[in-house]
């Protein structure tokens, strides 16, 4: 036993009720089948749409902890990390550090920032500024 939306009072009722206890609209034969197969549809979207959901949870929360989404496994730079980082070092050797690959947050002129995502409070980052394929310059807020 399932339960169908009244397509008068939109109100559930029983798939074996011949009659809407709520308003009285008789069911035949043909509109059940109709209002059964419709369930059926629906009960289905619902079922796909709430599996998409999980894997998007899954996939959020993973990414955050340095899963399967490419960041070290420490969840981000973190202040020991960040420290190592010297002037005139090549983007290949703060990865080397690092451990992950910053995300351009500007670039152009020969000039490349590139921002990290930090271990330590909510919004933890660092930025290294890269020019000529060189450190220039570095900032980091938060990190632990």
């Amino acid at each position: 036993m399932s339960l169908i939306t009244c397509p008068e009072c939109k109100k559930g009722v029983s798939d074996t009720a011949s009659v809407c206890p709520k308003c009285g609209f008789q069911f035949t034969t043909e509109k059940m089948g109709e209002l059964k197969a419709k369930s059926k549809k629906g009960k289905t979207l619902k079922i796909i749409i709430g599996i998409l959901v999980l894997f998007f949870i899954i996939g959020y929360f993973a990414s955050k902890t340095g899963g399967p989404s490419g960041s070290s496994g420490s969840g981000g730079m973190t202040m020991a990390m960040f420290e190592q980082i010297q002037n005139g070092m090549t983007e290949d050797q703060v990865f080397a550090i690092v451990g992950q690959k910053g995300t351009a947050s500007s670039e152009g002129s020969g000039v490349k920032i590139l921002t990290y995502e930090g271990s330590g409070d909510i919004g933890a980052n660092a930025l290294v500024t890269f020019q000529g394929g060189k450190v220039v310059n570095k900032a980091q807020a938060n990190l632990k």
